[in-house]
């Protein structure tokens, strides 16, 4: 398909009313996937038992943290092109899928090298399994794509549909083949895998539908690319941040104390996966409208830290109850670090729309400073108290680098957009006109 053969349509700058309504429709899609998740694991757990929970995750693991360390942030990289220039797209997808075609074949290769070393404990089924799941990292790269011009296009409830989608039909799939007596562990990676091709296919045909397929463009790939790179450096020191404790406690902890801070920090990931949501949104609006997006990323930011307090402190308020209702009350044990996680929870879920601020503005690597500075705090703080302050020293560390990445984020942003403290710290009567103005917007009222 040659790059005339499809126009472009216009992408209007999602603004005011339509973009408080796409971020609840965005945060309550997140709550409802939270909840597909939980059910699929209760069914996996109750029907497979440890070991089948086990090979089932230890099977689906490897395919997309291969795909995240090839892909060299074509989300981001395409999400924020096609936000700011949506006349490109034909071209802006036609030359990403030659970047991502050689990252995609090394990216396999690697993952067929280790997988024999990453799953040494698993069964030769299980193994089975990975090597041949290991082609959907070609499959993650093309969603990752499709994605992002369906970000920039500002399609939010199509994204928000497929996100919706996807969990629920796995769901499904698991219950059926519960019901049929047909669930094993190869029929439920089957279901994942399954699902996610068709959801890939479903992205993929309204993107191209809508703008057709273009001619590589060096220039295009290089511009693009580096903002790829930049933004990819960002999300490595992110997942540090919010993945490195659990990953160092099992060398000073005991099993008893890893299985405690599994558990809080499943549970205040919560907070982060549904406020943060918001910034999802934010990201392709605000680079639609450059500097004219400042107030409305401020605004975000509010929305987002008011939305996880709410959920941390409910869930803080509730914590030892619902702890011994789902865990038992020999989990007893996470109740502290799970209220400490829950402070730095809230503040890294506005860290996460600040960042999001930035990189409409075209400060991917401004981001990640943030990020990397609260990653050396992590590192040196996990090092030195881990071992005398356990698993609550844990959650306090991570928490302060939660605050850390927020403030910092803060503070570059501010300088990024110009702003002053009077445009961020916003007066009580500012506030509530605010929250009017959201009210009105969320029943889509003027």
């Amino acid at each position: 398909m040659s790059d005339d053969a499809v126009t472009t349509p216009p992408v209007t700058p999602v603004q005011g009313r339509s973009l408080v309504r796409a971020g609840m429709l965005t945060v309550g899609v997140t709550v409802a996937a939270l909840a597909f998740n939980l059910v699929t694991g209760i069914l996996i757990a109750r029907a497979l038992g440890p070991g089948g929970r086990g090979a089932v995750a230890a099977a689906l693991a490897a395919p997309p943290i291969l795909s995240w360390l090839f892909e060299m942030g074509v989300g981001g990289a395409v999400t924020y092109h096609q936000a700011r220039h949506p006349e490109h797209a034909a071209r802006l997808i036609g030359t990403w899928l030659a970047i991502l075609a050689p990252l995609a074949v090394v990216g396999m290769g690697v993952g067929q090298l280790l997988l024999p070393h990453l799953l040494a404990a698993q069964s030769s089924h299980t193994l089975l399994l990975a090597r041949i799941l290991m082609l959907n990292v070609a499959l993650v790269f093309l969603g990752d794509l499709m994605y992002g011009v369906v970000l920039g296009d500002h399609d939010f409830v199509f994204f928000n549909a497929m996100r919706f989608l996807q969990p629920l039909l796995v769901m499904t799939t698991y219950v059926a083949l519960w019901a049929s007596d047909a669930f094993s562990v190869t029929t439920a990676v089957a279901a994942n895998a399954g699902t996610a091709g068709l959801i890939v296919a479903i992205v993929t045909t309204r993107v191209l539908r809508r703008h057709g397929l273009g001619r590589p463009s060096a220039a295009l790939g290089r511009s693009t690319f580096w903002y790829g790179v930049r933004a990819h450096s960002a999300l490595a020191a992110g997942l540090v941040n919010t993945r490195l404790d659990v990953l160092i406690i099992p060398a000073y902890v005991g099993a008893s104390g890893v299985g405690f801070y599994s558990v809080a920090s499943s549970i205040a990931s919560v907070v982060m996966n549904v406020s943060g949501s918001i910034g999802t949104i934010v990201f392709p609006a605000a680079a639609a409208r450059g500097f004219e997006a400042r107030g409305a990323v401020v605004k975000s930011l509010y929305a987002t830290l008011a939305i996880a307090g709410v959920l941390a402190v409910s869930i803080g308020v509730l914590a030892r109850i619902g702890v011994h209702l789902v865990y038992g009350a020999s989990f007893d044990g996470s109740v502290l670090p799970l209220r400490i996680l829950l402070v730095g929870a809230v503040l890294y879920a506005g860290a996460g729309t600040i960042c999001a601020g930035l990189y409409a503005l075209n400060r991917p690597f401004t981001a990640g400073m943030a990020q990397m500075g609260a990653a050396a705090v992590t590192v040196a703080g996990l090092l030195v108290f881990l071992r005398v302050g356990g698993i609550e020293a844990a959650a306090i560390v991570s928490t302060v680098a939660y605050g850390l990445v927020f403030g910092v984020a803060l503070l570059l942003y501010r300088r990024a957009a110009a702003l002053g403290w009077r445009d961020i710290v916003l007066s009580p009567a500012r506030m509530r006109l605010i929250v009017r103005q959201a009210a009105r917007g969320a029943v889509g009222r003027a």
